[in-house]
């Protein structure tokens, strides 16, 4: 298994006086300023989306640890870039993630390009059962499938995981 390099890594509530912070604290690690500027710009992107999901989408949990207050990383492994984020959903939108996430896995290039411009123009539905944005966009970037998990924290809440491999050096996504 390949050593993750870290240069960044946080666990703790979010809010956007905390993602300012975090994405200040990116853009000045030296690890991260040593990436190309392709993949640099891709692992941002990437990050920004992740903590915006994490804001939007967490629950707050009256008991909360390292186990179920959302998590960011983001580090060099090899060739490759790893970003890991998580955070606590409410049980109820497990379905919804999961099916957004396998419908983006399972695009190729061109449809999942397609797709996005479709959300982008506004020709979906707001409350649509497809792909949300965020993770179109990800993958897109990436040019990999999101890895993605859930684990039970209690009766009404998951802890939702994700994975975003970017090669670093990989060719242009078209879109």
């Amino acid at each position: 298994m390949l050593h993750l390099k870290k240069f960044l890594d946080y666990t703790g509530r979010i809010d956007y006086k905390i993602i300012d912070q975090l994405l200040l604290n990116l853009k000045n690690n030296r690890e991260y300023t040593n990436l190309d500027k392709t993949t640099a710009k891709r692992v941002y992107a990437i990050v920004v989306e992740c903590l915006e999901n994490i804001v939007k989408h967490s629950v707050t949990l009256p008991h909360a640890d390292s186990v179920t207050l959302p998590t960011i990383s983001a580090g060099k492994a090899g060739d490759k870039v790893i970003i890991k984020a998580g955070n606590p959903i409410s049980d109820n939108s497990r379905e919804k993630v999961e099916a957004a996430l396998n419908l983006v896995n399972e695009l190729d290039g061109a449809s999942l390009a397609s797709l996005y411009e479709d959300k982008m123009d506004g020709k979906s539905r707001p409350n649509d059962n497809g792909a949300r944005l965020g993770f179109i966009l990800m993958r897109l970037k990436s040019g990999n499938k999101i890895d993605f998990s859930f684990t039970n924290i209690d009766d009404s809440h998951l802890h939702f995981d994700m994975q975003i491999s970017v090669n670093k050096y990989h060719e242009k996504v078209n879109y």
